[in-house]
């Protein structure tokens, strides 16, 4: 099986925790979807994430390159 895209999507919701899904898609077309979240600190609003710890972005911004 061999993975041929995987999209994400961060969904900002308002509150302390932004969520993130993710698709991921094989080269015969099967596919399924993760799900997960991001939680905040305190009201400054500061994130969990340290650093750039994003993965670079193809030509589609919503689409992860491995």
């Amino acid at each position: 099986m061999k993975i041929a895209r995987i999209e994400s999507f961060i969904l900002g919701t308002g509150s302390s925790k932004d969520l993130l899904l993710c698709r991921v898609e094989t080269a015969d077309g099967t596919y399924g979807w993760g799900e997960a979240y991001v939680t905040h600190r305190g009201a400054g609003g500061g994130s969990e994430r340290s650093g750039d710890t994003a993965p670079s972005r193809g030509a589609d911004a919503n689409v992860c390159e491995i």
